[in-house]
């Protein structure tokens, strides 16, 4: 977990390439006038695995544990991608625990994508090629960017991408 500063808390979540430390500019922007946290979403980055199947619902859970945590009855909540997904679910299923919710880049899920479009998605945030890399970052990312990028997605554990 990243954390730093006081105030109302704000978490951000990272998405299926990611982890918590993709959020170091806005855990230090943020900072400056509430708690900035971002975590580490279970089988990413540093968090523990998980045994067996995972559901896709236990992410909510892990969010409000967080807020307890933090003893934080209401936080914003800023989700990118796989973790805007996690932030809209959070917000569904507690919408009186959030001050304020951001979601960048978010689908629902899988649910509406073919069995091809699926197997399509995980081969491509499966791939570490530098030209799929590049693609995500676009044609004015700087090396440090890439080279950002490149240590995110070897934390992967790409056994646990979730497609449910």
């Amino acid at each position: 977990m990243s954390v730093a500063g006081n105030g109302e808390l704000v978490l951000f979540l990272h998405g299926i390439r990611g982890n918590r430390r993709n959020w170091r500019g806005q855990i230090e922007f943020f900072s400056r006038g509430f708690k900035a946290a971002a975590c580490d979403a279970r089988g990413y980055g540093d968090s523990e695995d998980y045994g067996g199947p995972l559901q896709f619902e236990y992410f909510t859970g892990d969010v409000l544990r967080i807020a307890e945590h933090f003893k934080a009855r209401k936080l914003h909540l800023v989700g990118l991608s796989m973790g805007g997904r996690i932030a809209r679910n959070v917000a569904l299923r507690a919408p009186e625990r959030l001050h304020s919710l951001v979601l960048i880049s978010t689908n629902p899920g899988f649910d509406t994508l073919s069995t091809e479009r699926i197997m399509q998605f995980i081969n491509e945030r499966r791939s570490r090629t530098p030209q799929t890399l590049q693609t995500l970052l676009g044609s004015g990312a700087n090396r440090a960017a890439y080279e950002e990028l490149l240590d995110s997605v070897s934390r992967i554990r790409f056994e646990r991408i979730d497609t449910g």
